[in-house]
């Protein structure tokens, strides 16, 4: 028999309606949901500085044409911090 503990009250699993075990279950699936997006977050995030910095180390690099880099001049929000 499964406890539930929420907000420091422990709830025994076999006394809840199934509808309360679905509120559960549907809470611990959004949690894990959650957990993913977080993960998938920093590896977006961790793909984007690895890209802004190649960019960067290659701009400084080479000389460029500046019709070749129309796509900086699109997109007003391209910064690099």
């Amino acid at each position: 028999m499964a406890k539930i503990t929420i907000d420091e009250k422990v709830y025994d699993s076999e006394g809840l309606s199934e509808e309360t075990i679905a509120q559960f279950n549907s809470v611990r699936l959004t949690d894990i949901r959650l957990s993913e997006i977080r993960r998938d977050l920093g590896i977006v995030q961790t793909a984007r500085y690895a890209y802004a910095t190649a960019l960067k180390a290659a701009l400084e690099s080479e000389e460029y044409d500046v019709d070749q880099v129309s796509l900086l001049e699109e997109d007003d929000n391209l910064k690099f911090d």
